[in-house]
């Protein structure tokens, strides 16, 4: 049960030579509900204060030995917080001056005309006491929990930037980022909080990660790759996790990038590694099964000469096995091209492209042209290989699930890098359509991709058909 009495829980010290007043005082107190430790002068109320904790001080101003003002100096001295009611007999304008001066909570003239002068008095100080503690502690724990978090902010090993987004949900600048996004991009935290999640990213993928950013309020929570570049304009691939929420009454994106810089170079070796698979089995199908074949295929042709010569009944026989070995040797050498595009290592991209498209033309009897207008050579063996396999399965995609009537391959130049495009007038594959958007194809284009730090786009013609675009710089 909550007790009525105002200074129910209360501990008060008071200070009083005159026994009666001294008596008074404290009945009154406790009526109410306080606990009163009494002293009768100032040189004990200094000693009691050291072991006892109080949450207020009723003291007489004049004491014997130390007066109440000089004790007020000292309570203050040591806890400017804690309240002093000052009470007098002989009051004056100038001493309720100086005790107020000086800090003391209340000035009160004995005999008190009312009891509940002191009591109002004492409960108002206390609870003052009470809020001012209370709130210095708040103070001190949201100091802490600030220290706190700005000690693992800054020591994460992500970097870590946070921005507000604007009325139209465009990214706005930072207003925060940890030490290491500093560190790894190369800018001091000035320069940091003058730019946006889009100043840092690089310029083949701006677009996308403004999109991405405009439909997070839909989504609430994303992840998806990217490249930052470096103040020096080195690039950094990163894995970004992103989360809105309201912050101030407004949008907040928070955005953890991890560095996936040997990440995506594991990945590099694993698939140059099945390359070097594919290539090896490639080579054994070319130069093992091909010429077996062939030499099949060169002796059943003698043995259907001699049959002929000695009008056997097996000549049907031979020439159906010619005409298998024939069928044989084709599609190993098919095969063969598909695992081990030797144009890529001799001619380079452009030409290995060339003959992607008069491969395809022959395989799947549509019409496939290439282009050129690229003027650079992709020189990193890695990156023109993974290229040409983002068109390969392109053109496979636009016959065997497009249905396409014609398919057009093209290289041109694109800023710094090259930017590869496969069109075709299909059935199309429209972004975001379920199964279809995400099949192992299209997963296996965009992991390419990824790999060389390319941007990937996939859209539909507007008379009908697919655009896949590769963009490398």
């Amino acid at each position: 049960m909550v007790s009525s009495k105002k200074l129910a829980d209360a501990h008060i010290l008071l200070v009083e030579d005159e026994p009666s007043c001294r008596h008074a005082v404290t009945t009154l107190l406790e009526r109410e509900g306080a606990t009163v430790s009494i002293t009768e002068n100032a040189e004990e109320a200094v000693k009691l204060m050291k072991s006892v904790e109080v949450e207020a001080v009723v003291t007489d101003i004049k004491l014997p030995g130390m007066d109440g003002i000089s004790l007020l100096e000292h309570i203050k001295e040591a806890n400017e917080n804690l309240p002093v009611i000052m009470m007098t007999g002989h009051g004056s304008i100038n001493s309720a001056i100086e005790a107020l001066k000086l800090g003391a909570r209340d000035y009160l003239i004995k005999p008190f005309g009312d009891d509940s002068q002191l009591i109002n008095s004492v409960w108002k100080a206390i609870e003052h006491y009470r809020l001012t503690v209370r709130n210095t502690l708040l103070q001190e724990q949201l100091k802490e929990s600030e220290e706190t978090f700005r000690t693992l902010f800054n020591n994460a090993s992500d970097a870590i930037f946070l921005n507000q987004l604007n009325a139209y949900g465009n990214i706005c600048r930072f207003s925060e980022v940890n030490n290491l996004a500093c560190t790894r991009l190369g800018y001091n935290l000035q320069e940091m909080n003058s730019k946006t999640l889009i100043d840092i990213t690089a310029p083949e993928h701006r677009e996308n990660v403004e999109r991405i950013i405009k439909s997070l309020p839909q989504r609430e929570h994303i992840t998806f790759e990217t490249i930052h570049l470096k103040k020096n304009g080195e690039r950094i691939p990163v894995e970004i996790n992103a989360h809105i929420f309201t912050l101030k009454g407004r949008k907040a994106v928070l955005s953890i990038a991890r560095n996936i810089t040997e990440r995506r170079e594991i990945e590099k070796q694993i698939a140059e590694a099945n390359e070097k698979e594919s290539r090896h089995i490639g080579q054994e199908l070319h130069d093992v099964l091909c010429q077996d074949l062939a030499s099949i295929n060169m002796l059943t042709s003698v043995l259907k000469k001699t049959l002929i010569s000695e009008s056997s009944a097996g000549i049907r026989d031979a020439e159906l096995i010619s005409e298998l070995a024939s069928t044989a040797v084709t599609s190993a050498r098919r095969l063969s091209t598909g695992l081990f595009p030797a144009e890529l290592e001799d001619g380079g991209l452009a030409s290995a492209l060339e003959h992607l498209a008069i491969n395809a033309e022959q395989l799947f009897h549509t019409p496939c042209r290439f282009t050129n207008r690229c003027s650079m050579e992709v020189s990193d063996k890695s990156v023109a290989l993974h290229l040409y396999r983002i068109a390969q399965q392109a053109v496979n995609n636009a016959n065997t699930h497009g249905m396409a009537k014609n398919i057009s391959i093209s290289l041109a130049d694109k800023d710094t890098g090259v930017i590869l495009t496969v069109e075709d007038d299909g059935s199309g594959i429209p972004p975001g359509n379920g199964q279809r958007q995400q099949g192992m194809g299209l997963q296996i284009m965009k992991y390419r991709a990824r790999i060389i730090g390319a941007v990937l786009t996939i859209s539909m013609r507007s008379s009908g058909g697919t655009i896949v675009e590769c963009t490398w710089q």
